[in-house]
């Protein structure tokens, strides 16, 4: 299985993608690491509603974790700074 790490819950998406991925089994959410404008209230909610394994506290951590990172932050200019830890270990 694919294990997927996010960044940021900011939009729909992540929540949208967790349905699709859990109904296929190929791939799920693992691990996330947030510093976007979800509250923690709402980071534990995603992780128990999606069962996560894991809530990182960096995202270098996170990348070493999983297979890879979707970033899902409305910060859009922020995107690429959050993507490249993952990047770098590829």
């Amino acid at each position: 299985m694919i294990k997927i790490g996010v960044v940021n819950i900011d939009t729909s998406h992540p929540a949208s993608f967790a349905r699709i991925l859990h109904k296929e089994n190929r791939a799920r959410y693992t691990g996330i690491y947030n510093d976007g404008f979800r509250t923690d209230e709402e980071i534990e909610e995603f992780i128990r509603e999606f069962n996560l394994e894991k809530r990182y506290d960096s995202v270098e951590e996170l990348a070493q974790a999983v297979d890879i990172v979707f970033v899902q932050g409305c910060n859009w200019d922020r995107h690429l700074e959050l993507a490249e830890p993952a990047i770098k270990l590829r």
